[in-house]
């Protein structure tokens, strides 16, 4: 689940979008899954400097009531971020300011690399409980990422931070074989960096196929890429 505030005025002054059809429902759905212990439960937050950075607390406290696992993340300069990054990033230092007095200081160990990039705090007065943190830009954990992305419009990107990528619905479209399609999705797979490349533009990036996905960071919606 994703809550970047408990504030309906906030709600709706970060997603554009009324808080009664759309903040409340969240609201009560995180509420409704709290008494499911069968599965981990995340809650992702994206802080923001100005807007919600003073509510983190409050937030991770939510979260953690409701049996779920909060993680803050790292604004990026992606998509509506571009608009937001200059004004609104929050440097991490920041965060775990606002968040010392709830969690104990030393990293927990990743015994499961593919639990993916975040690393964890555990909480002062109940162990169980912890904190994730994603720190895209300022921590760069490139080169074990293990993700990709599926986006809405039949697109397999290997990285958020780039524009490369693979359409897949295209492939399809020209009647390639199965093995064809696999064959491309490897090596769109070798297109991952060992580090992010957000202020890399268009011209800079090497084209793999005529299936390529183009575009500057600031035309990625995150709607469209999964996130």
């Amino acid at each position: 689940m994703s809550l970047d505030t408990l504030d309906p005025q906030t709600f709706e002054k970060i997603a554009g979008r009324s808080s009664k059809e759309f903040f409340l429902p969240t609201i009560r759905a995180i509420q409704a899954l709290a008494k499911f212990d069968q599965v981990e439960k995340k809650m992702n937050i994206v802080a923001l400097k100005e807007i919600n950075g003073n509510q983190l607390a409050e937030l991770v406290q939510f979260a953690w009531e409701n049996n779920f696992t909060p993680r803050i993340i790292e604004l990026m300069p992606i998509g509506e971020g571009v608009r937001l990054y200059k004004k609104h990033h929050i440097n991490q230092s920041e965060v775990f300011a606002v968040l010392s007095h709830l969690v104990q200081p030393e990293i927990q160990p990743k015994n499961n690399l593919l639990r993916g990039p975040a690393y964890y705090l555990l909480s002062k007065t109940s162990p169980e409980k912890k904190i994730g943190f994603i720190e895209a830009v300022s921590e760069n954990f490139c080169s074990g990422c293990n993700r990709i992305r599926v986006t809405a419009k039949g697109d397999i990107r290997p990285c958020l931070a780039s524009p490369d990528g693979l359409s897949i619905k295209q492939l399809m479209r020209d009647g390639v074989t199965d093995n064809d399609i696999k064959t491309n999705i490897i090596s769109t797979l070798g297109l991952k960096k060992d580090g992010h490349t957000f202020s890399v533009t268009l011209r800079e990036q090497p084209r793999f196929s005529h299936h390529s996905l183009y575009g500057e960071h600031n035309d990625v919606e995150m709607v469209r890429t999964g996130g």
